[in-house]
């Protein structure tokens, strides 16, 4: 009776330990991937507040102006002219 008593308590304490240690490398796994979540979702967060600058920066008409002005090297000069050539297909 005491031998069995003994192998039941041995068979539970066994399952007991492989469930935790399921549990546990589970649990590692999940905290790996949270912690690439978390990265994500700090870079899409300082893009987004980029985005937004740029959204704040562009909605007003004079600074679409001045970057127009640096992409194409467009001085406001009345003399000079603006000529673009298109090449043909």
């Amino acid at each position: 009776m005491k031998i069995a008593f003994w192998l039941a308590l041995i068979a539970i304490i066994a399952g007991i330990g492989s469930e935790l240690y399921a549990l546990n490398k589970q649990r590692a796994a999940l905290s790996a991937k949270v912690e690439r979540v978390g990265a994500k979702v700090e870079t899409l967060t300082q893009e987004n507040k980029k985005f937004a600058a740029d959204i704040e920066f562009y909605s007003n008409p004079q600074n679409q102006a001045n970057a127009l002005k640096e992409v194409f090297n467009y001085k406001d000069d009345p003399k000079q002219k603006l000529y673009i050539i298109v090449p043909k297909l």
